[in-house]
């Protein structure tokens, strides 16, 4: 029901895609009176990213390494 009410209904609305986001809402563990791990207690605040960026290597044209080529190579 919620994707209903935050992505498809402002599509229909407006004509542009809805921005919508998977968040956490997990509590904290601090506020929990289950006992937790220690490492539920840590929480990563950045954006993780498994793979290298596009332009990793500024500067390159290309990813061919240079081969000489003719007869003097």
């Amino acid at each position: 029901m919620e994707d209903l009410m935050v992505l498809m209904l402002p599509m229909i609305e407006t004509p542009g895609e809805a921005t919508g986001s998977m968040g956490n809402d997990t509590p904290l563990a601090v506020l929990s009176s289950k006992p937790r791990l220690l490492f539920d207690y840590f929480k990563q605040i950045f954006a993780q990213v498994s793979n290298p960026a596009i332009d990793s290597f500024p500067g390159r044209t290309g990813d061919v390494p240079h081969q000489p080529v003719g007869p003097n190579a």
